[in-house]
């Protein structure tokens, strides 16, 4: 099963009938086996990646593990592989956008694109802290991203 696949599947829970306890109990299962599915998504891209000698051809494999790996330890170690994988077009401009973002907010650091949110005590997701809120839409335009902030922050409220 692939990373979004968990994520369907807790949404699917979040939005049923179960009482509160029962889609704690089950949404904890679910991210408790995302995080071994992700661990295990981690031992074969080293793998690949020496096997390979190279990652052509790896590089939505490469932007998925690392994106959703949680550890920026392990992003830290491939960032150069994605910066290498954006200068080669391996991956998209986009989709370093969202592995930037993602690890600036993993590291506590203002993210630069926007494409990461956050859930508060309450429930309630808003948009993890920028570098500029008033380039925001810009610079979102110049990696590919076409949905505006705004209306990215509309798909969350539910």
């Amino acid at each position: 099963m692939n990373d979004g696949a968990y994520v369907s599947l807790i949404q699917n829970i979040v939005k049923s009938d179960m009482s509160e306890e029962e889609k704690a109990q089950f949404t904890d299962i679910l991210w408790k086996k995302s995080k071994e599915h992700r661990q295990e998504n981690i031992a074969i891209l080293e793998k690949l990646v020496h096997l390979n000698g190279g990652y052509n051809g790896l590089g939505a494999t490469l932007f998925m593990t690392l994106q959703h790996s949680g550890d920026t330890t392990i992003m830290v170690n491939y960032k150069p592989v994605m910066d290498d994988c954006l200068t080669r077009q391996i991956i998209s401009p986009y989709q370093y956008a969202y592995f930037i973002d993602r690890y600036k907010m993993l590291s506590d650091e203002k993210q630069i694109y926007g494409t990461q949110v956050k859930k508060d005590d309450s429930g309630q997701f808003y948009l993890y802290p920028v570098e500029n809120a008033i380039v925001l839409d810009s610079l979102r335009k110049s990696v590919g991203i076409e949905i505006s902030i705004e209306d990215y922050l509309k798909a969350f409220s539910m």
